[in-house]
């Protein structure tokens, strides 16, 4: 019993044994592959970087980049022992793994600085040696540009252009870590140049102008006075820009009648500042005053008259819109004694409206504005009607007139003689203007009037049309048979007419039913009172209207109707 007990304690000895060594086994185990993890590494060296260090250079870089497998103290292994690893370490010359960038201290150019030269000094100091870059962010298209090679501080100037730079300098490493800055400065190197400034001399009433060049305004501002009373403005919203100008208008009201002088003095971002020539001026703030105006009108020639009050005239204009719908402005006196403007100008034909301008010295001036028509040319009359023999009442005109004012019509007898006016607001234009007036001739009856016609243009110009000598027939023909026309079995219409007219034209007919009616001629003339004739029709139905006529025009009509088969 004993010795089974023995050997049972024996045999969980051994068990214990097992598990500890299993144990210590797995430990050993879990810790060789915990440090073949972290034993390697990829090193990523430039050209000249040494490992493990400068001091016992096992392996040293012969190109501008090398990569090797290191061991945990730095020193060269086969490749395979660093299969799977990714990250690539740098380093510097005593080993340790450098990824800081460098830390640039710039002390120029300043920030929102604006600079009078357009070399622009760069100040500055590096914690590591670096390469040193800039690109124009504005127009560099992503190019950067070497300042120094490995450095620690850099202290030149760079040129750059005129107005507002926006750069990154960047600092690079040996180990290429880098670090970038961005910097906004302006540049303004050349002053302001004043080109003119207005009034040059003479007078002045309240507007001053200056021209000038400058790409970055500060400040404009205007002197202007007398030796005992100066003052000082500054203009709003001056443009910056080559060849432009700024301008302000000044109350001169306290200096009116009296010489002032003025200049200006312009400033720029980066202080920078110019100023005009002084210049004296007389200051002349009221404005003429036109006391009358009157003008006379002959043919195509206007005479004007201004009378007015400005003892510094410079010009009277004057101004009107043409037939082309241009605008024109010419002078019409520059001296004018003792208030008094007189002189003639032509225009041509048309109504007008004309401005006088009165201007003095300083540039005041005062207008005021007349109207007037040109008609130069006589009215003509082209045709009168009647013509002939007879006249029944009816009286027409065509005429060529622009600018018609009145138009009469003149009859009668040498002992009776009467006028009417014809309303010329009823007359139609076309080429030419046509009139015509209906008037009662009763009284005249199968008497002989003259006629004719009188034509007046809005100036007075006056056209007469020929006398005419006509007889008076007011009364129109008379049928004497209801029974005219008679109608046979092959289309033939018998027209027997009788009529009572002394003074017969014609008898004509008109077939409504044909496609496209027209008056036709039955008789010309009568025998015996009589009108005989026959004429034939096609098949069919037809209306037909009669008229007869007499040589004054007067007119009866009459209408049939009949079939043809």
């Amino acid at each position: 019993m004993i010795n089974n007990e023995k050997k049972s304690i024996k045999k969980g000895t051994e068990k214990g044994v097992k598990i500890i060594i299993l144990s210590i086994v797995f430990t050993l185990i879990l810790f060789l592959s915990l440090s073949y993890v972290s034993a390697y590494k990829w090193a990523c060296l430039t050209k000249g970087q040494s490992v493990p260090n400068d001091e016992d250079p096992r392996y040293t870089c012969e190109k501008d980049h090398c990569r090797l497998c290191l061991t945990d103290t730095n020193y060269p292994t086969s490749f395979s022992k660093c299969n799977g690893l990714n990250v690539c370490s740098t380093f510097d010359g005593d080993g340790v793994i450098d990824s800081e960038p460098p830390v640039l201290n710039i002390s120029s150019p300043i920030n929102n600085e604006v600079y009078s030269s357009r070399n622009v000094l760069f100040s500055i100091t590096i914690n590591e040696p670096a390469m040193l870059y800039y690109t124009d962010n504005i127009n560099g298209r992503g190019r950067w540009k070497r300042i120094q090679g490995f450095t620690k501080s850099y202290n030149r100037g760079i040129s750059f252009s005129e107005g507002l730079n926006n750069i990154t300098i960047k600092g690079e490493d040996k180990h290429g870590n880098t670090a970038e800055y961005v910097i906004v400065f302006n540049i303004d190197s050349r002053e302001p140049v004043i080109k003119r400034t207005t009034p040059e001399r003479g007078f002045v009433n309240s507007v001053f102008n200056v021209e000038y060049d400058e790409e970055n305004v500060e400040k404009v501002m205007l002197h202007y006075g007398t030796e005992n009373n100066m003052k000082e403005l500054t203009l709003n919203n001056c443009p910056s820009g080559r060849r432009v100008s700024c301008s302000v208008e000044v109350d001169l009201s306290e200096f009116d009648g009296q010489e002032i002088m003025y200049w200006f003095h312009i400033i720029d971002i980066a202080g920078g500042e110019e100023l005009s020539k002084e210049i004296i001026i007389a200051v002349d703030y009221s404005k003429p005053i036109i006391q009358n105006l009157n003008h006379m009108a002959n043919d195509k020639k206007v005479t004007f008259f201004v009378e007015y009050v400005e003892p510094f005239l410079d010009e009277i204009l004057y101004r009107y819109t043409d037939g082309r719908g241009k605008e024109r402005e010419k002078r019409l006196c520059s001296k004018a004694g003792n208030g008094v403007c007189e002189d003639d100008v032509r225009f041509n034909d048309g109504e007008y409206e004309v401005d006088i301008i009165v201007k003095d010295k300083a540039g005041n001036e005062a207008f005021r504005t007349t109207n007037f028509l040109i008609d130069s040319k006589d009215p003509r009359i082209k045709r009168t009607f009647p013509d002939k023999k007879f006249a029944d009442g009816l009286f027409e005109i065509e005429f060529d007139e622009d600018n018609p004012s009145s138009l009469l019509l003149h009859y009668g007898t040498p002992d009776d003689m009467r006028t009417s006016e014809i309303n010329l607001g009823e007359c139609t234009l076309d080429k030419f203007t046509f009139c015509s007036k209906i008037v009662d001739l009763d009284d005249f009856e199968s008497r002989e009037i003259s006629y004719w016609f009188e034509l007046i243009d809005i100036v007075g110009n006056t056209a007469l049309s020929r006398a005419k000598m006509l007889k008076v027939d007011t009364t129109a023909p008379v049928l004497n048979n209801d029974n005219f026309w008679t109608l046979d079995d092959k289309g033939y219409v018998q027209f027997m007419f009788d009529v009572t007219e002394e003074n017969f034209g014609e008898i004509s007919y008109t077939d409504q039913s044909e496609s496209r009616p027209r008056e036709r001629r039955l008789c010309s003339r009568l025998v015996n009172g009589l009108c005989n004739v026959k004429k034939r029709f096609i098949k069919g139905h037809h209306v037909v209207d009669i008229k007869i006529m007499d040589e004054a025009g007067n007119a009866i009509s009459e209408r049939i109707e009949f079939d043809v088969v």
